[in-house]
């Protein structure tokens, strides 16, 4: 059919298993018969004969038998799949999936709801421990329980370490805070001496450090007492922050034991599941599709990107660090309310300081920073310049 190059004769010949009952021949240019063609037929046999074919012709024979002759040649059906026969969305296939989705996401948000993984220490009020030999039952609480103002941080309990112990996550404000708070204790000095630029200074110090401060002012300081935001551009600091972040974990899981276990374990095992989640969610969808129900297999993808999303919110707290966490609430609650009249002044301490580096793990650090500004406007306050030194000259 449709042949460019000219034919002078072309011929065709049928023979079946019984005669011929019918012929017909025709030639085409388009859709008209251009009357070129001819058919006979003799017994079993059917013979046609087109010439001066080709330029775009085309030649059509037709051969019929009796009805019966062909047995075994009847048309065969066979389901074409595609997305909207594999995936249809109907009653029973959108019922069938918004159920499995809402018992997923139900299990997702009972998993990560903290009354049901965090540990707490049952019959004390939350932010007390129980004290030496003293025996106390620990379970998991009902509710999140109010929470009471509290003026001082938790004891003993460094910023980076409340900032991590929040959101189980050592980031970036929570390494800023603890060298702000390193500096605060005399352990360097911060000078501004461009409006993007910083210069930190290392101090002796008058208190002992932790592991993971050590570690920070070893790597920060690692060329000298004195480092500049220029220098830390170089890649030798490369693994600075990270390198924190992970001694952090290291801290608030295996020396305070306020998480059952490291939260960056946890977050990565949530991740491989949320990814698992998603991967058997297609499969399923996929082997289902082929019965026409596709559509379940979305549920199990659902769920998984929840998981994804709320990666963070799989880790336990043990009953100590539950307890730590209700005490920086209460603290996180003074910052956050306290006016400029309300601030409880200890002798010997620079408050404004001192918790300043709390005030930045929780986010309310211009806040407090506003508060002192006012005290200072009235004269009941002068910013130090003990551990910082500002562009302007002040703080």
């Amino acid at each position: 059919e449709g042949w460019e190059v000219p034919i002078e004769k072309a011929t065709v010949k049928v023979t079946g298993p019984v005669d011929v009952s019918r012929v017909a021949c025709f030639t085409t240019r388009g859709y008209v018969n251009t009357g070129t063609c001819t058919a006979a037929s003799s017994g079993a046999s059917a013979t046609f004969s087109a010439t001066s074919v080709g330029g775009g012709e085309g030649v059509q024979v037709v051969a019929g038998f009796p009805g019966g002759t062909f047995v075994g040649a009847e048309p065969r059906y066979t389901k074409r799949l595609s997305i909207q026969n594999m995936f249809p969305l109907n009653a029973w296939t959108g019922a069938g999936t918004a159920a499995l989705s809402v018992l997923g996401l139900g299990w997702l948000i009972r998993r990560t709801r903290r009354s049901n993984r965090d540990q707490v220490y049952l019959g004390l009020t939350p932010g007390v421990t129980p004290g030496r030999n003293q025996p106390a039952a620990v379970g998991h609480d009902s509710g999140d329980a109010p929470v009471a103002v509290q003026f001082t941080p938790p004891r003993d309990a460094r910023p980076g370490e409340v900032g991590t112990l929040i959101d189980a996550t050592a980031d970036d404000r929570d390494v800023t805070a603890t060298l702000v708070d390193l500096a605060v204790r005399g352990h360097l000095k911060i000078a501004q001496p461009g409006k993007h630029d910083f210069q930190f200074t290392l101090l002796s110090g008058g208190d002992q450090l932790v592991d993971y401060e050590s570690n920070l002012l070893a790597r920060l300081f690692a060329g000298g007492t004195q480092v500049t935001t220029d220098d830390l551009k170089d890649e030798s600091y490369a693994g600075l922050l990270n390198d924190t972040r992970n001694d952090l974990y290291r801290r608030v899981s295996s020396e305070l034991r306020w998480f059952t276990r490291n939260p960056v374990m946890v977050r990565g095992l949530a991740i491989l599941g949320g990814i698992g989640l998603v991967i058997a969610g297609a499969g399923v969808g996929l082997l289902l599709g082929l019965v026409g129900w596709g559509l379940l297999g979305l549920a199990g993808v659902i769920t998984g990107v929840g998981v994804l999303i709320m990666n963070n919110k799989f880790g336990a707290r043990t009953a100590d660090g539950s307890a730590v966490l209700a005490q920086a609430k209460g603290f996180e609650l003074y910052l956050t309310t306290a006016e400029a009249d309300q601030i409880k002044f200890e002798e010997g301490i620079d408050v404004f300081s001192r918790y300043l580096p709390y005030a930045m793990v929780f986010g309310v650090a211009d806040r407090w920073t506003k508060v002192f500004e006012q005290l200072a406007a009235r004269g009941a306050y002068s910013f130090p310049t003990y551990w910082y030194v500002g562009y302007y000259g002040g703080f």
